[in-house]
């Protein structure tokens, strides 16, 4: 007794494409990093319009953090910053507590930049 396959829609298999062959377009880009960022502070997708500025501020901060701001590296980067600061003061949300040292982080650096452009020559 043999069994035969037809070729039928159910049974070919599509070949997965790569990240270099999937075209993405800029606006589902920035949804998609967004998402990741929801993903590390395990926020519900109706969450992220609430949290909408704090998500920027932590993809910003998370850009700077790496060369290809991919989904894996703002992830990392993010991850990498929960676990220098620690937990958050009692009830406190992640969200609020990481994204407010991303906020101070960023004032540093142009504060900084800004200083710098006072003095030209370090001895």
């Amino acid at each position: 007794m043999s069994i035969t396959v037809k070729d039928t829609p159910e049974n070919q298999v599509e070949e997965a494409k790569t990240p270099e062959e999937t075209v993405v377009s800029t606006s589902s880009k920035s949804e998609i990093l967004q998402n990741a960022v929801a993903d590390v502070f395990d926020l519900d997708r109706n969450e992220v319009s609430k949290y909408q500025d704090k998500i920027d501020t932590l993809l910003e901060y998370a850009k700077t953090q790496s060369d290809k701001p991919s989904r894996e590296s703002i992830m990392w980067a993010l991850r990498n910053l929960e676990m220098k600061l620690g937990s958050p003061p009692l009830s406190e949300k992640r969200i609020n507590y990481v994204a407010r040292f991303a906020y101070l982080a960023k004032q540093q650096s142009e504060i900084k930049k800004e200083m710098d452009s006072y003095i030209p020559y370090e001895s």
